[in-house]
Protein backbone atom coordinates (compact mmCIF):
# COMPACT_ATOMS: atom_id res chain seq x y z
CA UNK A 1 0.00 0.00 0.00
CA UNK A 2 1.01 3.34 -0.10
CA UNK A 3 0.23 6.54 1.87
CA UNK A 4 -0.15 8.77 -1.73
CA UNK A 5 -3.49 8.08 -3.40
CA UNK A 6 -2.78 7.34 -7.31
CA UNK A 7 -3.91 6.06 -10.21
CA UNK A 8 -2.84 5.22 -13.15
CA UNK A 9 -4.01 7.31 -16.54
CA UNK A 10 -2.25 5.70 -19.04
CA UNK A 11 -5.76 5.45 -20.98
CA UNK A 12 -7.56 8.33 -19.60
CA UNK A 13 -5.34 12.00 -20.34
CA UNK A 14 -5.57 14.42 -22.77
CA UNK A 15 -1.99 15.20 -23.08
CA UNK A 16 -0.74 16.07 -26.40
CA UNK A 17 2.47 14.71 -28.34
CA UNK A 18 4.27 15.59 -31.13
CA UNK A 19 2.70 14.31 -34.19
CA UNK A 20 4.47 12.17 -37.23
CA UNK A 21 5.46 15.02 -39.13
CA UNK A 22 5.72 17.68 -36.07
CA UNK A 23 9.16 18.87 -37.21
CA UNK A 24 7.45 20.25 -40.53
CA UNK A 25 3.92 21.23 -39.60
CA UNK A 26 4.38 21.61 -35.97
CA UNK A 27 1.58 19.48 -35.05
CA UNK A 28 0.65 17.99 -32.25
CA UNK A 29 -2.17 14.93 -31.41
CA UNK A 30 -3.72 12.65 -28.62
CA UNK A 31 -0.48 10.48 -26.67
CA UNK A 32 -2.91 7.79 -27.02
CA UNK A 33 -2.79 4.64 -24.41
CA UNK A 34 1.31 4.71 -22.56
CA UNK A 35 3.26 1.92 -22.98
CA UNK A 36 3.69 1.36 -19.03
CA UNK A 37 1.41 0.69 -16.51
CA UNK A 38 1.62 2.78 -12.71
CA UNK A 39 1.86 0.05 -10.93
CA UNK A 40 3.12 2.08 -7.42
CA UNK A 41 4.26 5.10 -5.76
CA UNK A 42 5.67 5.75 -2.51
CA UNK A 43 6.65 8.77 -0.31
CA UNK A 44 9.66 8.73 1.38
CA UNK A 45 10.92 11.41 4.61
CA UNK A 46 14.56 11.90 4.17
CA UNK A 47 16.55 10.89 6.96
CA UNK A 48 19.25 13.71 6.99
CA UNK A 49 21.63 11.19 9.25
CA UNK A 50 21.89 8.87 6.48
CA UNK A 51 21.34 11.35 3.95
CA UNK A 52 23.16 14.38 4.56
CA UNK A 53 22.38 15.82 0.74
CA UNK A 54 18.71 15.74 1.81
CA UNK A 55 18.08 13.72 -1.26
CA UNK A 56 18.04 9.79 -1.73
CA UNK A 57 19.31 8.36 -4.90
CA UNK A 58 19.23 5.36 -6.28
CA UNK A 59 16.01 4.70 -4.35
CA UNK A 60 15.60 1.43 -6.27
CA UNK A 61 18.48 -0.56 -4.36
CA UNK A 62 17.37 0.60 -0.61
CA UNK A 63 15.61 -0.31 2.01
CA UNK A 64 12.00 -0.73 1.60
CA UNK A 65 11.50 0.36 -1.99
CA UNK A 66 13.91 -2.59 -2.96
CA UNK A 67 11.47 -4.87 -1.64
CA UNK A 68 8.65 -3.32 -3.87
CA UNK A 69 10.46 -3.63 -6.97
CA UNK A 70 11.57 -7.56 -6.08
CA UNK A 71 7.99 -8.36 -5.38
CA UNK A 72 6.72 -6.68 -8.54
CA UNK A 73 9.02 -8.38 -10.21
CA UNK A 74 8.58 -11.94 -8.72
CA UNK A 75 4.67 -11.32 -9.59
CA UNK A 76 4.69 -12.51 -12.63
CA UNK A 77 6.23 -15.29 -14.85
CA UNK A 78 7.85 -12.52 -17.25
CA UNK A 79 8.92 -9.73 -15.21
CA UNK A 80 8.48 -6.11 -17.04
CA UNK A 81 10.78 -4.21 -17.60
CA UNK A 82 10.74 -1.06 -14.83
CA UNK A 83 10.92 2.70 -15.45
CA UNK A 84 11.15 4.52 -12.44
CA UNK A 85 11.24 8.59 -11.45
CA UNK A 86 12.08 9.75 -8.42
CA UNK A 87 10.88 13.06 -7.67
CA UNK A 88 13.45 14.49 -4.98
CA UNK A 89 11.20 16.99 -3.55
CA UNK A 90 12.72 19.55 -1.05
CA UNK A 91 11.58 20.68 2.45
CA UNK A 92 11.84 23.11 4.46
CA UNK A 93 11.86 23.98 8.33
CA UNK A 94 9.18 21.94 9.08
CA UNK A 95 8.62 19.75 6.90
CA UNK A 96 11.05 17.26 5.59
CA UNK A 97 12.48 16.74 2.32
CA UNK A 98 10.63 13.76 0.63
CA UNK A 99 11.50 11.05 -2.07
CA UNK A 100 8.62 10.13 -4.28
CA UNK A 101 9.58 7.46 -6.74
CA UNK A 102 7.11 6.24 -9.47
CA UNK A 103 7.34 3.01 -11.11
CA UNK A 104 5.88 2.39 -14.34
CA UNK A 105 5.97 -1.44 -15.79
CA UNK A 106 6.57 -1.99 -19.11
CA UNK A 107 5.88 -4.91 -20.67
CA UNK A 108 8.50 -7.10 -21.43
CA UNK A 109 7.36 -8.24 -24.83
CA UNK A 110 5.36 -4.72 -25.73
CA UNK A 111 6.86 -4.91 -29.63
CA UNK A 112 5.21 -7.86 -30.18
CA UNK A 113 2.15 -6.92 -29.02
CA UNK A 114 2.16 -3.49 -30.66
CA UNK A 115 3.79 -3.73 -34.48
CA UNK A 116 3.33 -0.39 -35.27
CA UNK A 117 6.35 1.60 -36.57
CA UNK A 118 6.17 3.86 -33.85
CA UNK A 119 6.14 1.19 -31.18
CA UNK A 120 9.66 0.19 -32.79
CA UNK A 121 10.75 4.13 -33.27
CA UNK A 122 9.64 4.08 -29.20
CA UNK A 123 11.89 1.11 -28.64
CA UNK A 124 14.87 2.09 -30.53
CA UNK A 125 14.56 5.58 -28.24
CA UNK A 126 14.38 3.78 -25.13
CA UNK A 127 17.02 1.29 -25.25
CA UNK A 128 19.00 4.10 -26.24
CA UNK A 129 18.37 6.12 -23.44
CA UNK A 130 19.81 3.32 -21.12
CA UNK A 131 22.23 1.44 -23.40
CA UNK A 132 25.36 2.50 -21.95
CA UNK A 133 24.28 2.81 -18.22
CA UNK A 134 26.03 -0.35 -16.12
CA UNK A 135 23.88 -2.50 -14.50
CA UNK A 136 24.59 -2.09 -10.10
CA UNK A 137 23.69 -3.46 -7.53
CA UNK A 138 21.84 -6.65 -8.92
CA UNK A 139 21.52 -9.86 -6.81
CA UNK A 140 24.82 -10.50 -6.23
CA UNK A 141 26.44 -7.52 -5.32
CA UNK A 142 27.00 -5.75 -1.97
CA UNK A 143 24.27 -3.71 -0.85
CA UNK A 144 23.80 -0.70 -1.90
CA UNK A 145 24.49 2.40 1.32
CA UNK A 146 24.03 5.34 1.42
CA UNK A 147 27.22 6.68 1.83
CA UNK A 148 27.67 5.79 -1.30
CA UNK A 149 26.05 8.85 -2.56
CA UNK A 150 27.79 11.55 -4.12
CA UNK A 151 26.76 14.52 -6.15
CA UNK A 152 28.75 13.09 -9.34
CA UNK A 153 27.02 9.40 -8.97
CA UNK A 154 24.80 9.38 -11.62
CA UNK A 155 25.25 12.44 -13.47
CA UNK A 156 26.03 12.51 -17.08
CA UNK A 157 27.03 15.35 -19.55
CA UNK A 158 24.41 18.28 -20.29
CA UNK A 159 24.34 17.02 -24.05
CA UNK A 160 23.96 13.51 -23.57
CA UNK A 161 20.81 11.96 -25.07
CA UNK A 162 19.18 11.33 -21.30
CA UNK A 163 19.67 14.82 -20.35
CA UNK A 164 18.35 16.48 -23.73
CA UNK A 165 15.42 13.87 -24.30
CA UNK A 166 13.70 13.26 -20.91
CA UNK A 167 10.20 14.92 -20.73
CA UNK A 168 7.95 15.80 -18.30
CA UNK A 169 4.50 17.10 -18.87
CA UNK A 170 2.57 18.51 -16.19
CA UNK A 171 -1.32 19.22 -16.09
CA UNK A 172 -3.26 20.63 -12.98
CA UNK A 173 -6.54 19.15 -13.34
CA UNK A 174 -8.15 20.61 -10.18
CA UNK A 175 -6.40 22.87 -7.90
CA UNK A 176 -6.33 26.90 -7.02
CA UNK A 177 -5.66 29.55 -9.93
CA UNK A 178 -2.47 30.43 -8.17
CA UNK A 179 -1.52 27.07 -9.01
CA UNK A 180 -2.70 26.60 -12.45
CA UNK A 181 -1.12 29.60 -13.40
CA UNK A 182 2.15 28.46 -12.47
CA UNK A 183 2.00 25.24 -13.50
CA UNK A 184 0.95 25.15 -17.18
CA UNK A 185 0.31 21.99 -19.38
CA UNK A 186 3.99 22.82 -21.34
CA UNK A 187 6.37 20.12 -21.75
CA UNK A 188 9.68 20.62 -19.72
CA UNK A 189 12.73 18.71 -21.11
CA UNK A 190 14.00 18.65 -16.90
CA UNK A 191 17.61 17.22 -17.36
CA UNK A 192 18.37 20.64 -19.16
CA UNK A 193 16.77 22.50 -16.45
CA UNK A 194 18.42 21.15 -13.68
CA UNK A 195 20.31 18.27 -11.98
CA UNK A 196 18.91 14.64 -12.72
CA UNK A 197 20.96 11.35 -11.90
CA UNK A 198 20.49 8.12 -13.43
CA UNK A 199 20.75 4.10 -12.39
CA UNK A 200 20.50 1.00 -14.22
CA UNK A 201 19.18 -2.12 -12.00
CA UNK A 202 18.50 -5.48 -12.81
CA UNK A 203 15.58 -5.39 -14.66
CA UNK A 204 15.14 -1.62 -14.36
CA UNK A 205 16.21 2.25 -15.01
CA UNK A 206 15.92 4.69 -12.55
CA UNK A 207 15.89 8.60 -13.16
CA UNK A 208 15.71 11.06 -10.42
CA UNK A 209 15.11 14.46 -10.61
CA UNK A 210 16.76 17.12 -7.97
CA UNK A 211 14.17 19.99 -7.80
CA UNK A 212 16.34 21.54 -4.91
CA UNK A 213 19.12 22.30 -8.04
CA UNK A 214 16.90 24.75 -8.99
CA UNK A 215 15.39 27.62 -7.50
CA UNK A 216 12.64 27.97 -10.03
CA UNK A 217 11.40 24.61 -9.38
CA UNK A 218 11.99 24.33 -5.82
CA UNK A 219 10.06 27.56 -5.42
CA UNK A 220 6.54 25.70 -7.67
CA UNK A 221 7.25 22.75 -5.85
CA UNK A 222 6.46 24.25 -2.86
CA UNK A 223 3.93 26.09 -3.64
CA UNK A 224 1.92 22.62 -5.39
CA UNK A 225 3.25 21.03 -1.77
CA UNK A 226 1.45 23.67 0.12
CA UNK A 227 -1.68 23.03 -1.87
CA UNK A 228 -1.68 19.38 -2.99
CA UNK A 229 -4.35 18.12 -0.95
CA UNK A 230 -6.64 20.66 -3.00
CA UNK A 231 -5.24 19.37 -6.66
CA UNK A 232 -5.66 16.72 -8.75
CA UNK A 233 -2.54 16.33 -10.73
CA UNK A 234 -1.67 14.16 -13.94
CA UNK A 235 2.41 13.57 -14.63
CA UNK A 236 3.40 12.59 -18.09
CA UNK A 237 6.53 11.47 -18.83
CA UNK A 238 8.32 10.28 -22.53
CA UNK A 239 11.25 10.88 -25.15
CA UNK A 240 11.60 13.72 -27.44
CA UNK A 241 11.49 13.05 -30.53
CA UNK A 242 13.40 15.81 -33.03
CA UNK A 243 13.86 13.39 -36.37
CA UNK A 244 10.57 11.62 -38.52
CA UNK A 245 12.28 8.57 -37.32
CA UNK A 246 11.92 8.99 -33.92
CA UNK A 247 8.33 10.44 -34.30
CA UNK A 248 5.31 10.45 -33.46
CA UNK A 249 5.77 10.09 -29.83
CA UNK A 250 4.68 7.73 -27.19
CA UNK A 251 4.32 8.11 -23.46
CA UNK A 252 5.94 6.28 -21.89
CA UNK A 253 3.78 6.40 -18.50
CA UNK A 254 1.23 9.23 -16.78
CA UNK A 255 0.67 9.14 -13.23
CA UNK A 256 -2.29 10.78 -11.42
CA UNK A 257 -2.09 11.83 -8.31
CA UNK A 258 -5.20 12.57 -6.20
CA UNK A 259 -5.76 14.83 -3.08
CA UNK A 260 -2.63 13.99 -2.29
CA UNK A 261 -1.62 14.32 1.42
CA UNK A 262 2.16 14.47 1.19
CA UNK A 263 2.85 14.73 4.46
CA UNK A 264 2.02 11.29 5.35
CA UNK A 265 5.37 9.69 4.53
CA UNK A 266 7.03 6.85 5.62
CA UNK A 267 10.59 5.70 6.57
CA UNK A 268 12.71 4.20 3.70
CA UNK A 269 14.66 2.32 6.42
CA UNK A 270 13.33 0.84 9.47
CA UNK A 271 13.85 -1.99 12.33
CA UNK A 272 12.58 -4.73 9.92
CA UNK A 273 14.49 -3.70 6.30
CA UNK A 274 18.08 -1.38 8.41
CA UNK A 275 20.66 0.55 6.35
CA UNK A 276 23.57 -2.09 5.79
CA UNK A 277 26.92 -1.32 7.41
CA UNK A 278 28.97 0.83 5.07
CA UNK A 279 31.88 -1.29 3.48
CA UNK A 280 30.38 -4.75 4.86
CA UNK A 281 28.61 -7.51 3.98
CA UNK A 282 24.75 -5.85 4.42
CA UNK A 283 24.21 -7.19 7.64
CA UNK A 284 23.29 -4.68 10.09
CA UNK A 285 25.10 -3.95 13.33
CA UNK A 286 24.38 -5.85 16.28
CA UNK A 287 24.60 -4.99 20.10
CA UNK A 288 27.02 -7.26 21.52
Amino acid sequence: PSTLPYEDASTNHKFQVRSLFYMDDKVKIHGGDAFGKLVHIANYAVDPQLFPAGRIDHISAQGRFKKVIAAIRASVKKPPMLFIVNLQVPGSSSVPNISVPMIFALPCDFERRDQSDDAYSFRAMFDRYYEDMPVTHGAGDAPYHPSEQADDVGTCDEKHFRNQRFKMIPAIIEGPWIVRSAVPVKPALMGRKLTQRYFRGEGYVETDIHIGSSAIANNITGLCRGYAKAMVVDLAFCLEGRAEEELPERLIGVARYRHPDVEKYEDLYDEETPPPVAGGDGEPKKDV
